[in-house]
Parts: structure tokens; C-alpha cells; sequence
């Protein structure tokens, strides 16, 4: 479990581009007691939302985007993540970007690979270079973004 404020760092570097940026508190840091806080934030919101999380985050997130059909969810994001069978973005129609780490030790590699199949084929990928020890130990829970 990753305190919501390890992410700030992230939040703040894309909030100075101009992008709105809520991180999302979860009873004991876990999403999946609370898959549905993604709501809150497109109440207070009026434009697109790109929801995602790091580890379980990120899959609760990908669930919540398949389950609502907002014409305001613009995108999901994974760190260290993926979608599983419930969560299943394959047919959704809505951008994906998939964030690992190269020589992440954490994340489960075959559950990941095996999670592709769930994912859009367009499915944008990127492998940051060099971090052996996890996103998560980084600095990255689950962190929803609003589009520009």
C-alpha cells in the first residue's frame, strides 16, 4: 500500500502543465474498498476525465471505466497495472497508457502480459528505464486526472 501523498510529485508536475489533478484517498489506501470515488470526481468536474491508478488502483479504475459509460471518461491510465477480465477495456473505445518500470520487482510480469488481451490494441505502452525496485517505490495510488 502506497500513501496517497507518494503521488504528489507526479501530481504536481502534471498539474504545472495546466491539467487538474485529484488524487483519490481510499480507506486503507485500497481502492477496491471504494471502487466508486472516481463519481466525485466527475460531479465537481466539467470537462473529460482520464482516471487510473498504480497496482490494485489500476485495477479498480479500469473496472469503473468499463462499468460507466460517462461521455466525460476520456482515457485510463496504469501504473504498474493492468485490467483484468472484470475490468476488461479491450471494446471500450477509450485511450489506454500502460506505465512500467524496467526492472520493476514488484509487479506480478506474467499477470501483466497475460492482461494485455484486456486492453485496446491501440493501448499506448512505456517502460521507464532502469527503476529496479517498483513505480510505487518511486513515487507514485490511484490518481485521477482531468483532460485539458
Amino acid at each position: 500500500m502506497v500513501a496517497p501523498a507518494s503521488y504528489s510529485i507526479w501530481a504536481k508536475n502534471l498539474a504545472a502543465s495546466g491539467t487538474s489533478v485529484y488524487i483519490v484517498r481510499f480507506p486503507l489506501n485500497l481502492a477496491v474498498l471504494s471502487g466508486n470515488k472516481a463519481d466525485r470526481v466527475l460531479k465537481a468536474t466539467g470537462g473529460p476525465v482520464v482516471i487510473g491508478g498504480h497496482s490494485l488502483g489500476g485495477v479498480m479504475a479500469a473496472r469503473y471505466a468499463k462499468t460507466h459509460a460517462s461521455s466525460r471518461l476520456a482515457g485510463v491510465f496504469f501504473l504498474a497495472s493492468y485490467a483484468d477480465e472484470k475490468g476488461r477495456l479491450a471494446k471500450r473505445g477509450l485511450p489506454v497508457l500502460s506505465v512500467t518500470a524496467s526492472h520493476d520487482g514488484v509487479l506480478n510480469w506474467s499477470a501483466y502480459r497475460k492482461a494485455k488481451a484486456n486492453l485496446p490494441q491501440a493501448t499506448r505502452t512505456w517502460s521507464w528505464p532502469a527503476i529496479t525496485r517498483g513505480l510505487a517505490a518511486t513515487a507514485c495510488s490511484t490518481v485521477t486526472a482531468r483532460a485539458r
